[in-house]
């Protein structure tokens, strides 16, 4: 159901909703990479 609400928006706003999921995987990643730095650091 997510996946067709945002397939639907993305017709209507592509920009916006690539923004989104960009900032998400963003954040995502730059909370793996802190992860992953504080275990290699400890």
């Amino acid at each position: 159901m997510v996946q067709n609400a945002m397939q639907n928006a993305a017709k209507h706003k592509p920009k916006s909703i690539n923004i989104r999921c960009y900032g998400i995987n963003k954040t995502l990643s730059s909370h793996v990479f802190h992860g992953s730095k504080g275990q290699n650091n400890g």
